[in-house]
């Protein structure tokens, strides 16, 4: 059996913040928006306990192990000074990589940031049925 010296990389695709979003209910906002907008309003970093945050939701859709290898990347380089945000309603709207990453790392808390009133969606388009 010969070795090869020099195996193939497996590439992985990589996900530009300015393509991630949050959708809820039939609403989308582009998380490029709602940092700005946090900004914009002036609202505060907190810690948030990571203990506090339910994991029996999956934010993301992983249907094969190419998936996972990509949502684990996202993790990998996903960084921890930026703080996650929180929708109005107390909901991580942007940053579960970074929770996963703090919780993998054993950090106690994350910085978050609460939305207090949500912004106009962007990119929302209604689907309409005829």
């Amino acid at each position: 059996m010969k070795l090869i010296n020099n195996p193939p990389g497996v590439k992985i695709d990589r996900l530009n913040f300015s393509e991630s979003a949050y959708t809820k209910d039939d609403k989308r906002w582009d998380a490029a928006t709602l940092v700005e907008w946090c900004k914009e309003k002036g609202y505060k970093e907190f810690d948030l306990p990571l203990a506090g945050i339910a994991l029996n939701y999956l934010p993301f859709c992983v249907e094969t192990f190419e998936d996972f290898i990509w949502q684990m990347d996202r993790c990998t380089h996903s960084d921890l000074k930026y703080p996650i945000i929180l929708d109005n309603l107390g909901v991580i709207c942007d940053g579960y990589h970074r929770v996963a990453k703090a919780i993998l790392e054993k950090k106690s808390s994350i910085k978050a940031i609460r939305i207090e009133e949500m912004p106009n969606p962007s990119g929302y388009k209604k689907e309409t049925k005829e």
